[in-house]
């Protein structure tokens, strides 16, 4: 299912620009150090954050059918 909403972006991660992917901490907060030519914030649309919570959900309820989720959202408010 396609999310329609074309607004702003919905959430942003850190990517690691040489294996494109994203961590799931900011970069060197856990471990390692930050770097700027290889970390870039990339911003994420609304519909790609609801795309990869159907296809998260769509995995786990592959492996548990009965999966009950409960989705939260952050009080960052967007201006």
């Amino acid at each position: 299912m396609q999310h329609p909403y074309t607004g702003p972006p919905a959430r942003s991660s850190w990517r690691t620009a040489v294996a494109e992917a994203d961590p799931a901490m900011y970069p060197g907060t856990v471990r390692g150090t930050f770097d700027p030519a290889r970390h870039v914030l990339v911003n994420h649309t609304a519909a790609q954050a609801h795309d990869d919570l159907a296809t998260a959900v769509a995995l786990a309820r592959a492996v548990n059918p009965g999966l009950k989720t409960v989705v939260t959202v952050s009080g960052a408010a967007r201006r």
